[in-house]
């Protein structure tokens, strides 16, 4: 049946147990619901339960076939499963998880991905003690058994409306924090739109939207386990056919937010700045700007913009070259067939 919700209204949740209380976080988790989800799911159940915060979870079904869901997960009242019925993608289903959701904050699991120990605690006795509208904190890799940590270039503590954005130099880059780290106060989830409506990267709308209207704080540990599996949909064959797009969209979004908030002036990160990208150590960001677009670095901040300027006009072009393609012409032929000059 479409949009149909399983499960008690979760304002009270009556926790196994007797106890009776209200969510202090909601989480959401979008899935097709597919029976080799099926083991997934159950291993966030886990982790949720092992957590000692109260929370619901609300699980949005995209797509129309019968979900996939543990029994024991269909039991627990803390726990709704909405079927919409049919395939509308992950941003949306997000957003009508959203709809339901009655806790005081908001954050998101995957379903193929894990909470360590301690990941909702830790994140929410931040927002409590800070006052902070949201909170991020570290991610991790799981490939294989092996852990690795990305460590971001956000500075630890706190951290004012749009600097997330400011260290993002060029949107080939990789997005500074992991989206999926957040947790946010609903009321500012609900007031920026929820996810952006695109078919990938949603979350980095998302996080731009959240980062650039309030201050928040970003805490120095792992809060979120990232599966590295052949079947996850980043590794599908046709992702990065709309990637350079999509993050084009997005990155526009992030500047258009700061100028709203009076910080329009983009800038590269600080030429010390190191990130480890997926547990590896990278070079600061103008080596790694010189190494990808050819362009030399220099001395000051200003020839940092310039560099990360030079990065995103390059980006454009390929921005430009998928839009071709997409409009079935040649990625290098304009609608009349002449060669476009892309260099």
């Amino acid at each position: 049946m479409s949009g149909t919700v399983l499960g008690d209204p979760i304002t009270n949740d009556t926790i196994p147990g007797g106890a009776v209380r209200s969510a202090s976080v909601s989480v959401i988790t979008p899935t097709l619901a597919q029976p080799s989800r099926t083991r997934l799911l159950a291993d966030v159940y886990a982790d949720l339960s092992a957590s000692d915060v109260s929370w619901e979870w609300v699980i949005a079904v995209d797509g129309d076939n019968p979900p996939e869901v543990p029994e024991r997960l269909r039991t627990d009242p803390r726990v709704r499963v909405l079927t919409i019925g049919r395939r509308v993608g992950a941003a949306a289903a997000r957003n009508l998880a959203l709809g339901l959701a009655h806790g005081r904050y908001i954050t998101c699991v995957d379903d193929d991905d894990r909470l360590p120990a301690g990941s909702l605690k830790s994140r929410l006795a931040a927002a409590h003690s800070s006052g902070a509208a949201w909170v991020a904190a570290l991610l991790a890799d799981e490939h294989d058994g092996a852990i690795e940590v990305w460590d971001s270039p956000i500075a630890r503590g706190t951290l004012g409306p749009g600097d997330v954005w400011r260290a993002w130099a060029c949107p080939c880059l990789p997005f500074p924090i992991g989206p999926t780290t957040l947790l946010v106060d609903a009321g500012l989830l609900r007031r920026v739109g929820g996810w952006q409506g695109l078919p990938q990267a949603e979350d980095f709308g998302m996080a731009l939207a959240v980062t650039s209207a309030a201050p928040g704080e970003m805490l120095d540990r792992v809060v979120y386990i990232y599966h590295k599996h052949p079947g996850q949909t980043m590794r599908r064959h046709d992702f990065d056919d709309l990637e350079p797009l999509v993050r084009h969209i997005t990155f526009e979004r992030g500047r258009l937010l700061a100028e709203a908030n009076r910080k329009a002036v983009p800038s590269a990160m600080p030429s010390s700045a190191v990130v480890r990208h997926h547990g590896a150590p990278l070079a600061p960001v103008t080596t790694r700007l010189t190494h990808q677009f050819g362009v030399e670095p220099g001395d000051t901040l200003w020839r940092e913009r310039a560099l990360a300027d030079q990065a995103v006009d390059r980006h454009r072009r390929a921005v430009h070259t998928v839009r071709r393609q997409l409009a079935g012409h040649g990625p290098h032929e304009d609608a009349q067939g002449g060669l476009l000059q892309t260099e």
